[in-house]
């Protein structure tokens, strides 16, 4: 593992790494923090998270604990 300092969002974006790995909530919302930044900056990550969670409604509760992968171009 490396350890690397600096601004997250800028970092990805300059391409020093090609991927974010963040756990999030079961609500599709992306409103403080990390993941905040995160749909800011890449919005289609956000559009996913909220249609993965429209999607799972009725099994929300068996989505703890489960993967969802949303890949985007870190341009």
């Amino acid at each position: 593992m490396k350890t690397i300092k600096g601004d997250l969002i800028s970092l990805a974006s300059s391409g020093e790494f090609s991927a974010i790995i963040h756990g999030c909530n079961t609500r599709g919302v992306m409103g403080a923090g990390i993941a905040r930044q995160i749909a800011q900056r890449w919005p289609e990550a956000e559009k996913a998270d909220k249609l993965f969670c429209v999607k799972n409604k009725q099994h929300i509760e068996d989505s703890f604990g489960k993967q969802a992968l949303y890949t985007s171009a870190l341009d």
